[in-house]
């Protein structure tokens, strides 16, 4: 007989920050457009109030050029009212992740006290609290996989090159002499001729990343140039070098490109059947040092399985037979939103240019 029940130390409350579940690869794509943007939700939105959803429309007139005004003082009429608009999908991607609760484990949690405890006193609900943080941080890491993925076919025109494709950013190895066509110089200017004026935000990783590190001890050059005067929000992403390409970085304009998701659980809330419909809502424990994802809401799904049902679980080939068991699957769907290519006149001097600008740094 055993008088105490056994106290069960968790991996983290072992090792510590080398604890693996807790290291979160940065996702710094899905985190900046987190951070940073409306993060609207179509099932907040577009709801019909019938259990289905109607297509969410963007509404949007370019702005007008001397192009579009008159040189003659008569009653011609030089610009009608015109807007357009673009359909914005509610399930252009879509990512799940499921796993298993035997009953054992939900009795426990119903229980309202269990014998697993940590030094700190985890109770078992903490416990598997955490367990759905990690599950959900491998779908922050399907979503930004995918978000990175669009995104490098929607990066709008540089008008300092016309093109879309990367441009080169060098930052020079010698800084005796102060490059006016290379940097940081070239890079503000670009900023400054494509018309942005919110904070830029920057997502990569690669050479950038090491230029970034350096600023904690950088200080005037030998040219007298202070780089760490410049003031940008830096969002590390080793996805994005895989995706986009070796040392490539994204440039955004606050506020140019947004997320939206689409929570499907909100029209069937509640308990139908055997199964629960319901919406979890998770703050994303982020990379260190880098800050918490703020909360982004999922689809929470619990299934009672009490008949034996045979089941693949991790893309096995040999079935595994689950009785008397929830399975609990958490999933969201999402796509992004771009301002449109033809948001500026044919005319305009920005015609084509969206606030997302690719770069691939150099340091030569």
């Amino acid at each position: 007989m055993t008088l105490c029940p056994a106290i069960n130390l968790y991996q983290k409350d072992v090792l510590g920050a080398g604890d693996p579940s807790s290291k979160i690869t940065p996702a710094g794509f899905t985190q900046y457009l987190l951070a940073t943007g409306q993060n609207r939700e179509l099932s907040n939105v577009v709801n019909s109030g019938n259990g289905t959803f109607n297509n969410a429309v963007v509404k949007y007139t370019p702005r007008t050029t001397a192009a579009n005004t008159g040189t003659s003082d008569d009653c011609s009429v030089d610009l009608a009212a015109y807007d357009k608009n673009y359909v914005v999908p509610s399930t252009s991607f879509f990512r799940k992740i499921a796993f298993v609760l035997d009953a054992d484990t939900v009795k426990g949690l119903c229980a309202g006290e269990a014998a697993w405890v940590q030094k700190g006193g985890l109770t078992l609900w903490e416990a598997f609290w955490k367990q759905l943080e990690t599950a959900a941080n491998g779908l922050i890491q399907g979503m930004n996989l995918d978000l990175l993925t669009k995104q490098s076919t929607n990066f709008g025109i540089n008008k300092t090159t016309g093109l879309s494709t990367p441009k080169t950013l060098n930052f020079p190895l010698s800084t005796a002499n102060f490059s006016l066509s290379a940097g940081l110089p070239m890079l503000l200017t670009d900023m400054e001729l494509n018309e942005v004026c919110a904070p830029i935000d920057i997502v990569g990783s690669g050479l950038f990343q090491s230029f970034d590190n350096a600023q904690l001890l950088a200080c005037c050059n030998a040219a007298g140039i202070d780089t760490t005067r410049w003031n940008y929000t830096f969002w590390k992403d080793y996805q994005a070098n895989t995706v986009w390409g070796a040392n490539e970085i994204g440039i955004f304009e606050r506020g140019s490109v947004q997320l939206i998701t689409y929570a499907k659980n909100r029209l069937n809330l509640g308990k139908h059947g055997a199964t629960e419909y319901g919406i979890l809502p998770l703050t994303i424990p982020a990379a260190q040092c880098n800050g918490d994802y703020p909360g982004l809401d999922f689809n929470f799904t619990l299934r009672w399985v009490d008949c034996a049902e045979q089941i693949n679980i991790g893309g096995s080939e040999d079935p595994t037979t689950i009785k008397n068991a929830y399975i609990a699957e958490m999933s969201l769907a999402y796509d992004l939103v771009h301002i449109p290519s033809d948001a500026y006149d044919a005319a305009d001097p920005l015609s084509g240019v969206n606030g997302t600008f690719n770069y691939v740094v150099t340091n030569a």
